[in-house]
C-alpha cells in the first residue's frame, strides 16, 4: 500500500486487511472489527484540522542538540470534539468484535445518551488525568484496558494530524541513538527492517517514523552484539522480537524484506499482540519512551 500511513487510502487499507486476514485466518474476525476501526480513522483523517503552536527556536534548537524530543505527548492538540464523534462512530463499529469489546461499547453509548457521560470529559482525562479516568472505567463498570483502547484509537487522528505539522521541525539526518519518539518522546510501538535493511522505530503515540541504529537496545542504549538478541520463529519469519539483556526490554519488529503483503503499522500491531505475551512469558518489557514525571 502508500506509504503514506498518516492518511492512508481507503482502498488501499481494504486490500491490506483482507491480505491480513487471508495470510492469518485465525485473526479473521478481530481484523474485520479492526478494519472498521482504521476505515473510520482514514476518514476522520481528511476532515479534522488540528494546528501544533511549534516549540520555540531555542527549544527546537536544544532538541535536535541534544537529541530531545521536540515537545511532550501532553503538548499534541487534539479535536475533543472530532475524537468524541469518532469514539461513537467506533462504538457502532463492534459488530463482530469480542464480546467484552461489544458491552464496553454498549456502555459508553448508554452513558452518553444518558448524559451520565461527557465523552469529551472522558478524552481529555485520557490524556491528563490518569487517576480520573480510572475512576471513569470504575463507574462505567468496563475494564480500564478497554476503556484506554476506545479513547486511544478516537484521540489517534488528532494526535497524528497534530504531529504532522511539528515533525517538519525535526529533520532527520542520520540513524538516532534514541529509542523515544524524536517529536513527542513517547515509546516505540513497532520496529521495522526496511528492503534496503535501515531499522526504524514507529512512535507509539503520534506514528512519527525514525530511523535508529540497527545494533543497538531501544531501550538502554546497549550496542555489545553478544548482549543483543531477538526471539523468533520459522512459522513467521516477518516477525521477531529484538530484546536485550542488560535491561529486559524488548520491541517487536517487522522485517518487510520478509513480508508478502502490505504493510500498514496500526494493523501490524493487532497481528503482533501475541508477541507481547511472548515477550511477557521471559520476563521481558516493552522499551519505554521519555520519563515525564507524570
Amino acid at each position: 500500500m502508500s506509504e503514506n500511513w498518516d492518511r492512508p487510502n481507503p482502498k488501499d487499507l481494504d486490500r491490506a486487511v483482507a491480505a491480513a486476514r487471508q495470510a492469518m485466518p485465525v485473526y479473521g474476525d478481530i481484523l474485520a472489527f479492526y478494519g472498521r476501526v482504521f476505515q473510520e480513522q482514514a476518514a476522520e483523517m481528511e476532515t479534522i484540522a488540528v494546528t501544533a503552536d511549534a516549540p520555540d527556536a531555542k527549544r527546537i534548537d536544544v532538541a535536535r542538540r541534544e537529541g530531545f524530543p521536540l515537545i511532550s505527548p501532553a503538548e499534541l492538540p487534539v479535536d475533543l470534539t472530532h475524537a468524541a464523534a469518532l469514539l461513537l462512530r467506533l462504538c457502532r463499529a463492534v459488530s463482530g468484535a469480542t464480546a467484552p469489546l461489544a458491552a464496553a461499547a454498549a456502555a459508553i453509548q448508554s452513558a452518553a445518551n444518558d448524559h451520565r457521560l461527557d465523552l469529551e470529559e472522558l478524552l481529555k482525562a485520557r490524556r491528563h488525568s490518569p487517576d480520573r479516568f480510572a475512576a471513569l472505567a470504575t463507574e462505567l463498570d468496563i475494564p480500564l484496558e478497554i476503556l484506554t483502547f476506545f479513547a486511544d484509537e478516537s484521540l489517534a487522528p488528532s494526535l497524528v494530524e497534530g504531529r504532522r505539522g511539528l515533525a517538519a521541525q525535526w529533520k532527520e539526518e542520520s540513524a538516532r541513538g534514541s529509542g523515544y519518539c524524536p517529536v513527542c518522546g513517547s515509546a516505540p510501538a513497532l520496529g521495522v527492517l526496511e528492503e534496503d535493511g535501515r531499522r526504524f522505530l514507529i512512535c507509539s503515540v503520534c506514528r512519527q517514523r525514525w530511523q535508529v541504529h540497527r545494533i543497538r537496545c531501544a531501550a538502554c542504549g546497549q550496542t555489545d552484539a553478544q548482549k543483543l538478541y531477538y526471539i523468533y520463529s520459522e512459522e513467521e519469519p516477518a516477525y521477531r522480537i529484538d530484546a536485550c539483556d542488560v535491561c529486559r526490554h524488548y520491541v517487536k519488529t517487522v522485517d518487510r524484506r520478509r513480508l508478502a503483503r502490505p504493510f500498514y503499522p496500526p494493523l501490524e500491531q493487532v497481528l503482533t499482540v501475541h508477541l507481547d505475551l511472548v515477550a511477557a512469558e521471559k520476563g521481558l518489557a516493552p522499551a519505554p519512551g521519555v520519563n515525564w514525571g507524570d
